[in-house]
């Protein structure tokens, strides 16, 4: 088990949210916005809690915030940035955009063994849940070099690394939702 003083937890909150109609990270749901539910969830589980996204759109929330150093890349940008930002061993990274997703699904990623150098989930179906994702450090080079030569796609990332995959069970299910349409919400 990954100790909590070794762990950044890091709400990926970047996303220009289009589908959605709104930034969705500060859409309130059940009495508070998806980001502070997604910062909440990573609280206990790491020693430091960052925002990756716009951070004049989320100041209020009293939380670091840390901007894509490279922008219009998608997750990998935020990723890289808070890598780059804050050092530690491993990084939890969370979307905004998952309300029902749970500490102890969150907290299974951190059961690993040293060498792991990320950390994910696939469903029945063995398809890849990119978030939540722990992250150890030794993959920053990998990802710069991911970058430089403009190979976006985190999936890849999976298939060049040490990893490791959980199965989501069915009841675990609903907690790997995510947010795209204000229609997917579940009141």
């Amino acid at each position: 088990m990954i100790a909590r003083d070794q762990i950044i937890g890091v709400v990926l909150a970047g996303g220009r949210s289009s589908r959605f109609g709104s930034n969705k990270a500060l859409y309130v749901h059940q009495g508070q916005t998806l980001l502070s539910r997604a910062v909440q969830l990573l609280t206990p589980l790491c020693s430091k809690v960052f925002i990756s996204g716009q951070c004049d759109d989320y100041q209020q929330l009293g939380v670091a915030c840390i901007p894509d150093l490279i922008t219009d890349i998608g997750p990998l940008g935020g990723i890289y940035s808070a890598m780059l930002h804050a050092r530690s061993p491993y990084y939890l990274f969370i979307s905004c955009d998952m309300p029902y997703m749970t500490v102890a699904c969150a907290k299974r990623l951190l059961s690993i063994n040293e060498e792991v150098q990320i950390t994910y989930w696939k469903d029945c179906r063995q398809s890849i849940q990119l978030f939540p994702l722990l992250i150890s450090r030794s993959l920053l080079s990998a990802i710069q070099q991911k970058i430089e030569k403009k190979s976006y796609n985190l999936r890849s990332l999976l298939d060049t690394s040490v990893s490791q995959s959980f199965l989501i069970s069915p009841e675990e299910d609903n907690n790997f939702a995510n947010i795209n349409y204000r229609s997917d919400i579940v009141c």
